[in-house]
C-alpha cells in the first residue's frame, strides 16, 4: 500500500530529496528518520488501515518520546532509553487507542506518512533542510487537507542525543551491546 524510504541526501536538501522520491512511488510513500526504531511490530498494517480509514489525509504521522514538536510528544513515554520499556509503552498505547487518529497542525518529519495525490495538490516539498516538515504541514493546512496523529502508534526516537553510549561510525560500545 506504500513504500518506505530513510531520505538522504548528500547537499542537506531534504525536501528535494523527498520530492524525487515521492515522483518514483505509488499512492502514498511514508518518511523515517534514520534515529527512530519502530516499537509496534505490526506498524505498516496500522498505518494501512489508517489509510483505509481516511484515503484523503494528506499526511499520517505518530507519537515519539522525543521532538520538538508538542504534539507528537507522547506526555507518559518512558524518558529512558531502554527499548523494551518503549516497545511495552507502544503496545499499551495501541491497546488504548488503536486505529484513532486526531487532527494536528504540524508534523515533524521523524515518521511521515505522505499521500501523493494531496503533495501534487499542495505542490511538494520546498527545497532545503531545516523547516521542511513544517513547511509542508503549513502548505496542507493552508488547503485545508487533513495532517493527523495516529494516537495508538509509537515509535522510540534517538534525536538529538549526545550523552550515553550510542554507536560511533562503526564501532559499537559496550554498554550498547549488553
Amino acid at each position: 500500500m506504500f513504500s518506505t524510504h530513510i531520505p538522504y541526501d548528500i547537499d542537506g536538501d531534504l525536501g528535494s530529496e523527498y520530492n524525487r522520491i515521492m515522483y518514483q512511488n505509488g499512492d502514498w510513500v511514508l518518511f523515517i528518520d534514520h534515529d527512530i526504531f519502530l516499537c509496534h511490530p505490526h506498524w505498516h498494517s496500522v498505518l494501512s488501515e489508517i489509510i483505509r480509514m481516511r484515503p484523503n489525509a494528506g499526511l499520517i504521522t505518530c507519537y515519539t518520546n522525543r521532538i520538538g514538536k508538542t504534539q507528537q510528544k507522547h506526555p507518559n513515554s518512558p524518558q529512558n532509553d531502554d527499548i523494551v520499556a518503549h516497545r511495552k509503552f507502544a503496545k499499551e498505547l495501541f491497546q488504548m487507542n488503536h486505529y484513532r487518529v486526531m487532527p494536528i497542525n504540524r508534523a515533524s518529519g521523524m515518521l511521515m506518512l505522505v499521500n501523493k495525490k494531496q503533495w501534487e495538490r499542495v505542490g511538494g516539498f520546498e527545497p532545503g533542510f531545516f523547516g521542511v516538515d513544517w513547511n509542508y504541514s503549513k502548505k496542507l493546512q493552508n488547503k485545508g487537507i487533513e495532517i493527523l496523529l495516529a494516537t495508538g502508534l509509537y515509535v522510540y526516537h534517538l534525536y538529538n542525543r549526545t550523552e550515553g553510549s550510542w554507536i560511533e561510525g562503526e564501532k559499537v560500545s559496550m554498554d550498547f551491546a549488553k
